[in-house]
């Protein structure tokens, strides 16, 4: 049985022109409306698997809090630094708030896995 899908490996360079060229959001496309810039004043709490270690996402002293049990805030799974990224990157693709003040909340454990309450 053959299978039909093709792989093929691409640079980031041209990840990043395809992206570029066609997955273009403007903050306004998901519900940002009210963000004038570049999210100076503005306040977001991340409820994910943990704070981003990531260098281009800046994470500020004391703004995240491990609802898990697990030991620590930070993200091991990945999802919550991705989600982060979104909202706060700063580096080779800006984010759609990079200057906002983003909590972060770690309700999923280092599997992604948590339950509905500790989500809520």
């Amino acid at each position: 049985m053959s299978n039909s899908y093709k792989s093929t490996k691409v640079s980031p360079k041209t990840i990043t022109d395809y992206i570029e060229t066609y997955i273009s959001y403007q903050p306004q496309d998901i519900g940002f409306s009210r963000i004038d810039g570049n999210g100076q004043d503005v306040s977001i709490c991340i409820i994910d698997s943990g704070y981003p270690d990531h260098h281009s996402i800046q994470v500020a002293s004391g703004h995240s809090v491990d609802f898990t049990l697990g030991g620590t805030s930070k993200d091991i799974n990945g999802h919550g630094t991705a989600v982060a990224g979104i909202i706060k990157s700063n580096g080779m693709i800006t984010g759609l708030a990079p200057m906002a003040s983003v909590y972060y909340a770690k309700a999923l454990d280092d599997r992604g896995e948590g339950s509905h309450g500790a989500v809520q």
